[in-house]
């Protein structure tokens, strides 16, 4: 479940979930469909093209386990990947488009080109792009792919005040996985923000986005219904407490239930909410 990414390809659709519940709107069980097996797919896929020394592989026990069952993930993903062609065929052409930017920009992340001159092109290169990417990738799979295909009216500035206070929740609870990857990512010679500025400055800026969160709520919450008010305040206070219990020595199952975690129980909590009043 954590190790082969099943897990986090269930907190992409309780996101979609969290979306739809949002702003009222019936889920589309074919939508959360792709985004559960397009996450399975492309997480499952970063672990077998990944590349460590072996002495950082062998102290790492996710990709230990994933080799170990090699056969088992490979087929998982391939099987993933035949599974998201007919899903993807189903959604509308803007939605498909989304699609392709979305791929686009997460396959430029992990693939390595050679220019003319013989020099690597890699997105991997830029300075403290991976958390941000991700988090942007997230943020419109989560929030922008099921609307646009719901084809439902909504405000622009409502789609956009959801679509940030995502990407900046995204990016807070990804920082502590960058700070437990920081020997591996150094090793890789990507520059991630605990690497460029250091653990305590990478942890104070997730503290600031969230807070930052937050304050858009409080600034915009003549939009919102009660329910929806405070299921966005209680997500960033939760995700502060669950960071600064996070460590470099943490138990690798602190970051994939607790810190993931969040994404699932940011929809639960909205749905109590609804349930109770």
């Amino acid at each position: 479940m954590l190790f082969g990414n099943v897990f986090v390809a269930i907190c992409a659709v309780a996101q979609a979930l969290y979306t739809y519940s949002f702003f009222n709107i019936k889920p589309d069980v074919w939508v959360c469909c792709f985004l559960f097996f397009s996450t399975l797919a492309y997480y499952n896929f970063c672990l077998l093209i990944s590349k460590l020394p072996n002495n950082l592989q062998l102290q790492n026990q996710r990709l230990n386990w994933f080799l170990t069952y090699f056969n088992l993930n490979f087929g998982v993903t391939v099987l993933s990947s035949l599974v998201l062609i007919p899903l993807f065929l189903m959604l509308n052409y803007e939605t498909k488009t989304l699609v392709i930017i979305l791929v686009v920009l997460s396959a430029g992340y992990n693939l390595q080109l050679r220019s003319l001159n013989f020099k690597t092109i890699s997105l991997r290169s830029v300075k403290g792009l991976k958390l941000f990417l991700i988090a942007f990738v997230w943020a419109l799979s989560v929030v922008l792919l099921p609307l646009l295909q719901a084809d439902f009216f909504i405000p622009k500035r409502e789609i956009t005040l959801l679509i940030t206070k995502q990407f900046l929740l995204f990016v807070a609870i990804t920082i502590p996985f960058d700070v437990r990857d920081f020997i591996e990512d150094e090793a890789s010679n990507l520059k991630t923000l605990p690497i460029m500025y250091g653990v305590k400055k990478a942890y104070v800026f997730a503290i600031i986005l969230l807070l930052v969160n937050i304050l858009l709520v409080l600034c915009f919450n003549n939009s919102l219904t009660d329910s929806r008010f405070f299921a966005s305040v209680f997500t960033p206070i939760l995700a502060v407490f669950v960071i600064l219990k996070s460590g470099l020595r943490k138990n690798p199952y602190y970051y994939f239930l607790c810190l993931d975690g969040i994404l699932i129980v940011q929809y639960l909590f909205l749905v109590v909410i609804n349930i109770l009043k």
